[in-house]
């Protein structure tokens, strides 16, 4: 059960849509599993209990994404994408890692910009926003994987 029985599973759904999608990135297949697991029990309806504890209903810290559904997985319509880039100067750079470290990481070198843009920004479908005192705007972009004009 829990992570033990999830990692094989969710690992042969990963290739399988490698397989389906060989252009995607890590990112985009992570959104499209994510964005369309079902975070309500499929037979039934109801919501996900938590495991141990029953007057509990699962929250992502319990279950994560939800329940992965393969089927919808392989057409999620729009997807949260990162490049390399992305993962360097969204997210290594403002987190503090200083350009030798970075270098050490990627194998090269990189400069940091002096206006670190900020990680509530990061491209990915959930949201951390520390100590939130005001309202707060954060930026997603959506990449369309399905048919033109898609919803």
């Amino acid at each position: 059960s829990g992570t033990s029985m999830a990692a094989p599973h969710v690992s042969g759904i990963v290739a399988l849509l490698k397989s389906l999608h060989p252009h995607w990135s890590p990112a985009a297949i992570k959104s499209a599993l994510v964005t369309t697991a079902w975070q309500t029990d499929p037979h039934s309806g109801e919501p996900i209990i938590a495991e141990g504890n029953t007057d509990k209903i699962a929250d992502p810290f319990d279950f994560g994404g939800g329940l992965v559904d393969a089927n919808a997985a392989k057409d999620p319509g729009l997807v949260y994408d990162m490049g390399f880039s992305d993962y360097v100067f969204s997210y290594l750079c403002p987190m503090g890692y200083n350009t030798s470290a970075i270098g050490r990481i990627i194998n090269g070198f990189v400069t940091c910009a002096n206006k670190m843009p900020s990680l509530v920004d990061f491209n990915v479908p959930s949201l951390t926003i520390p100590s939130l005192r005001k309202t707060v705007t954060v930026k997603r972009t959506v990449t369309n994987v399905g048919p033109v004009n898609s919803k």
